[in-house]
């Protein structure tokens, strides 16, 4: 016969689970019989408490700002589907060897204080497949299949999200607003979780869709304008490449100075452009920035970071050598830090500075840094270290690539004038203070 026995405490002091004090406890369930103990099951858990307030998530009720991974949990075959052999093969032989599984990642993450995405990666716009939504078996196994996923990890601390699939398209009639539905079928589930999907096209609709999940585009025009427009908490699932790719990066670099993307994406020299990335989608004041574990490294999802604010590294001559930061508090406790720069050229100091700051959390302050005017009659190139020091003795360190131009000398022969593309005027001026004789152009096409 099967019994089902039911036990009731009260705990009056606890501990609340944060990145902070990742406090686990266990509940132990021991089968006895004349003494001797036939059966033991063990359970590890957190107490914490997720929540939405407007257009910031909260963690144990307070304002939070998630940093973290979208780890990848695979359940089982979604179907009905169509297959698409070129693609099929594609991802059959892709290389995964390198990921830690789901259940060790959630383990590792309970301990270290670190939040993870649930995600369903069978249902996956990469599986070579695609989904038929207009049949409503599909949506009955998305949701039987996201079921088994939440029975394998309630109990983990570290994981923030459920995830039903990745980079899905949904545009047949109805068909973001029955995704919507399923985010309800999973939220009754489990209510102590948000639902989302990442990445999609469209964006699934309804009351029950409570973010905004999207990938790519971070720090373009058109992703500012999306962002003002959402009454909701805004998640980047995926900022791992998001390059801003008509952006230049930190030293200069964009996507496409670098090697071509059919190369392996993770051997790619982009690390900049990841940065630049992070960077923008803290100063974009996003609710959530997520990536994939094996593309990470630890600036860029360290929750006490300092970012260039306006990204200027580079220099003309004569200019003042300031440099204008952002310190970013991603911590659930406020951070007394100091924020020491040092620019050094060939190996050697040419000046140091420093400055304290206080930030609350989830909160962010500035700290600059004035090196004064340089001399450069011929372009010299600095390496800027920032380390930012913690009261309680946390460090983090960055640095840059600062750069002066020298100016450009160049002798006209006599009798020759310029055809001058300068939409804004700005260089008109400039050429027109030198003495430079030349015609202004409004665009390309202006040439004759």
């Amino acid at each position: 016969t099967l019994g089902a026995p039911s036990a009731e405490w009260q705990v009056d002091e606890l501990t609340p689970w944060t990145p902070e004090t990742p406090v686990l406890y266990e509940f132990r369930v021991m089968l006895v019989r004349d003494g001797k103990t036939l059966d033991v099951s063990r359970w590890r858990f957190g107490f914490r408490s997720l929540g939405i307030d407007g257009r910031r998530f909260t963690l144990n009720g307070a304002p939070f700002r998630f940093l973290g991974f979208s780890q990848l949990y695979v359940s089982s075959l979604t179907w009905p589907a169509v297959p698409q052999p070129a693609n099929f093969a594609r991802w059959s032989f892709h290389d995964d060897t390198h990921k830690m599984g789901g259940a060790g990642m959630a383990n590792l993450a309970d301990e270290l204080g670190v939040f993870v995405k649930g995600e369903n990666l069978t249902h996956n716009a990469h599986a070579g497949e695609r989904y038929d939504y207009g049949h409503e078996l599909i949506w009955t196994r998305i949701a039987s299949e996201m079921k088994n996923v939440i029975r394998c990890f309630r109990n983990a601390p570290s994981v923030a999200f459920w995830d039903v699939g990745n980079e899905l398209s949904f545009t047949g009639p109805g068909e973001p607003a029955r995704c919507g539905k399923l985010f309800g079928e999973i939220q009754s589930f489990d209510p102590t979780r948000p639902v989302t999907v990442s990445g999609s096209i469209n964006h699934p609709v309804g009351p029950d869709v409570r973010l905004f999940d999207r990938h790519g585009g971070v720090g373009l025009a058109s992703s500012a304008d999306e962002i003002a427009s959402k009454a909701c908490p805004i998640l980047y699932s995926e900022c791992m490449y998001m390059h801003a790719s008509l952006k230049p990066g930190l030293c200069g670099e964009d996507i496409f100075t670098l090697p071509p993307l059919a190369d392996k994406y993770a051997e790619l020299p982009n690390v900049l452009s990841r940065r630049y990335a992070l960077r923008n989608a803290r100063r974009d004041d996003v609710a959530a920035a997520l990536g994939h574990l094996t593309r990470y490294h630890g600036r860029e999802i360290s929750p006490v970071a300092a970012f260039p604010r306006d990204g200027k590294l580079r220099f003309r001559a004569g200019e003042r050598i300031r440099l204008d930061y952002d310190v970013f508090n991603g911590t659930t406790v406020p951070l007394e830090a100091t924020v020491k720069f040092s620019l050094r050229e060939g190996g050697r100091i040419v000046g140091e500075r420093e400055t304290s700051v206080h930030v609350n959390p989830s909160g962010r302050a500035a700290a600059d840094a004035d090196f004064g005017v340089l001399p450069a009659d011929a372009d010299r190139r600095f390496d800027l270290f920032v380390d930012l020091v913690a009261a309680n003795g946390a460090v983090y360190r960055d640095f840059e690539t600062v750069t002066i131009f020298a100016p450009l000398q160049a002798v006209l022969p006599s009798g020759v004038r310029l055809s001058v593309v300068d939409e804004d005027g700005r260089a008109a001026d400039w050429l027109a203070r030198q003495g430079v004789a030349f015609t202004r152009l409004k665009s390309a096409a202006d040439w004759r």
